[in-house]
């Protein structure tokens, strides 16, 4: 009886890719295996980019509406050009977000090229994303005194409690994180508009600055006004709005292939050079954020920007991001050691491209 036993949990590993531990609710699931399909010479055309990582099955427990002493109620959807998201609430009414890691970019796609190859294109080049990226940023962000979204890696039952969302989210792996963990919180928009209306609004600079130097450890480039909420605090008599960013679904983003490494050698999309030992272009990969950061940043001293900088990189020590890459799966930390590595450099060289940035902005 225990061989058969044994024979039947062998065949489910094999076959089905997930692991037998019902008394835990653990199961192996891979994020997306759409982008091992291609020849080689499409990869050679396109990229091999994150490819593999995507497809591998990973560890992740099960996600129902009672979890983990929360009972969760489906309320809407939500998301993105490329991610799909379901609002819930929990018991004590706070907000919180399951949030695909599967992306879908076809909005980006107009009318006409989504009937076309271009389509799919589109959707491959999704492979240079890494799609586990945002496990890493609670760790950094701890580090910083940055405020931040705790993001878990869970996979959606088929639950009868999920409603008419049933069929959209059952069997999706998503990020599970508490929507405003810091209570109410605006807008960037929003946040702007009040400060150019009332005097005495402040907003912490500072800490934004953080924020985004630490967006050049991890290489996150998609850092726009949408991509932050902010909550109030009191500084003496003033108010006092700090940031919290989230939608992490670009750290560690990889370019290559033939075709984007030539579009991007002819100029284009410059934010786009990915996550390299060191920033080729400072300005270019900042470049989704300049607006914003020129508004909030605009003001700070040349002191008071690199004293902030040396305070990140000391902080961010070798320690503190070997913890945050032992936040990622253990299926996907094996070969991806390489993405440690690089954050060590590119925090070596923060001070040097922090310093062409101060430049850029204060012009």
């Amino acid at each position: 009886m225990k061989r058969l036993q044994v024979i039947v949990f062998v065949l489910l590993f094999l076959f089905t890719g997930i692991n037998v531990k019902a008394q835990t609710g653990i199961l192996y699931a891979a994020a997306d295996s759409q982008f091992i399909k291609h020849t080689h010479f499409f990869k050679f055309l396109f990229g091999k980019n994150y490819r593999q990582t995507w497809a591998t099955p990973v560890a992740v427990p099960q996600f129902s509406c009672d979890y983990k002493n929360h009972h969760f109620k489906p309320v809407k959807t939500g998301g993105g050009l490329q991610t799909v998201s379901l609002h819930l609430t929990s018991e004590n009414g706070d907000e919180w977000v399951l949030r695909s890691v599967q992306k879908n970019p076809a909005n980006w796609v107009s009318p006409f090229w989504r009937r076309t190859f271009v389509k799919d294109i589109v959707q491959d080049q999704v492979s240079g994303s890494f799609p586990y990226g945002a496990l890493v940023v609670p760790v950094i962000a701890d580090a910083l005194q940055i405020d931040h979204n705790n993001p878990e890696l869970v996979i959606v039952n088929n639950d009868s409690a999920l409603g008419k969302y049933r069929d959209e989210f059952a069997g999706r792996l998503c990020f599970l994180e508490e929507r405003n963990p810091k209570g109410k919180t605006i807008s960037t928009e929003k946040l702007l508009k009040l400060k150019d209306s009332l005097p005495d609004i402040k907003i912490d600079s500072i800490t934004y600055l953080k924020c985004r130097l630490m967006d050049i450890v991890i290489g996150d480039w998609d850092r726009h006004a949408d991509q932050y909420r902010w909550y109030i605090t009191k500084q003496n008599d003033t108010v006092l709005y700090k940031p919290i960013p989230n939608d992490r679904d670009q750290v560690f983003f990889s370019v290559g292939g033939l075709i984007p490494k030539t579009i991007l050698r002819l100029g284009f999309m410059r934010y786009l050079e990915g996550f390299n030992e060191g920033v080729k272009n400072i300005n270019g990969f900042m470049q989704r954020g300049y607006s914003l950061d020129k508004k909030i940043l605009g003001n700070i001293t040349r002191e008071e920007w690199m004293k902030t900088t040396d305070e990140v990189v000391s902080k961010l020590t070798d320690q503190v991001l070997h913890n945050a890459y032992a936040k990622l799966p253990a299926e996907i930390r094996i070969s991806n050691t390489y993405l440690l590595k690089k954050m060590v450099v590119r925090r070596m060289q923060l001070k040097n491209v922090s310093q062409q940035y101060f430049q850029t902005i204060s012009q």
